[in-house]
């Protein structure tokens, strides 16, 4: 008889980093119109960055059921996703995925822009709606929260959201936590848990959080961070910005093994060479003008990719990574164009 003893027969040292299941927390705030529509866009991007082709790709939006602005929120999403234009899942077994999220939420909300010309595309791809599954849908095309309506038992509650398994591809689910009644503070203390407990995976998430809502609630804000079993946390910024900013850490939270791999055992990145890291923690501004280059509707994207990587590898360089600089910015004051607003 056989069994299994934990004895590679592999001695030499293999370090590995996966993926996990991303959550983005939306903490319960006095977030204004403006704020809600910048942040729902950060999620957007956070999914529709290479199509949700990504092991950080935004899977879970983790809201308050009590929040008085969690409609808003929602509808934001909705109308964000509504302006990305469709793409075609080109990653190997994402329409398999696919299809196993449609099964799961059978009224998952098709989403987006269609792309024209998109029967000529090489390869036979076809580009596809992104994939909603929220605790709530539009009563009608017209504008406001008083178009949104409970889903009842259609959305993605706690209990039917799919959370062991990485989508992968083009979907988004939200998840509205109950019990917490609109209070920051408990919401911290609940979202931590759900994420921790049942988002499989360490690697990297996302929590947005109104400034005030920091101060107001510093202890309870403090402990979210220090519990928050992940990597890379996130603040007010998709879980991207964790990956490109290379003086911090990137990989798993510790404690995997071979055996039992999970999101990684290592971490790459790390330019400034500390030693046993734990986690990173990236701190954006509350909102920035405009777009700043992680988001899907700045204008300049595109144009502004090609210096910004130059401007990456150049830092050995400082006078010509400057001047790589320069052009990114001038690519980036070009501004963004506004998702449809879902209330004016």
């Amino acid at each position: 008889m056989m069994r299994r003893v934990g004895e590679p027969k592999l001695t030499k040292e293999v370090t590995a980093e996966l993926g996990n299941v991303t959550p983005y927390i939306i903490v319960p705030g006095p977030w204004s119109d403006d704020d809600i529509l910048y942040h729902a866009s950060n999620v957007a991007s956070g999914l529709a960055q290479n199509n949700g082709h990504n092991c950080l790709a935004a899977e879970i939006v983790v809201t308050s059921k009590d929040w008085p602005l969690r409609e808003k929120f929602v509808s934001a999403l909705r109308a964000c996703l509504s302006g990305i234009h469709e793409r075609a899942a080109w990653y190997p077994g994402s329409d398999a995925k696919r299809a196993a999220f449609t099964r799961r939420f059978g009224n998952a909300e098709g989403l987006g822009r269609p792309v024209p010309g998109a029967a000529a595309l090489e390869g036979g791809l076809k580009p596809q709606p992104w994939l909603l599954a929220a605790g709530g849908r539009r009563r009608g095309r017209g504008p406001g929260p008083e178009a949104f309506v409970s889903a009842g038992g259609g959305g993605a509650s706690a209990a039917r959201a799919s959370t062991q398994e990485e989508n992968w591809c083009g979907v988004l689910q939200e998840v509205a936590l109950p019990g917490c009644g609109g209070d920051a503070a408990a919401f911290l203390g609940a979202a931590v848990d759900y994420a921790n407990k049942q988002c499989w995976g360490t690697l990297a998430c996302s929590v947005f959080v109104h400034p005030e809502t920091q101060r107001r609630h510093a202890e309870a804000w403090e402990a979210a961070l220090e519990g928050l079993r992940f990597g890379s946390i996130c603040v007010n910024c998709p879980a991207t910005t964790g990956f490109v900013a290379t003086p911090l850490v990137w990989g798993a939270y510790p404690g995997n093994t071979p055996q039992d791999i999970g999101s990684g055992d290592s971490y790459v990145h790390n330019t400034y060479l500390l030693d046993h890291p734990e986690k990173s923690v990236c701190h954006a501004p509350w909102t920035y003008s405009p777009q700043p280059l992680w988001s899907v509707f700045q204008l300049g994207l595109e144009a502004a990719m090609p210096p910004a990587l130059r401007y990456i590898v150049s830092q050995d360089r400082p006078l010509v990574a400057l001047a790589y600089l320069m052009q990114v910015a001038v690519h980036a004051l070009r501004g963004s164009v506004p998702p449809p607003w879902p209330w004016r």
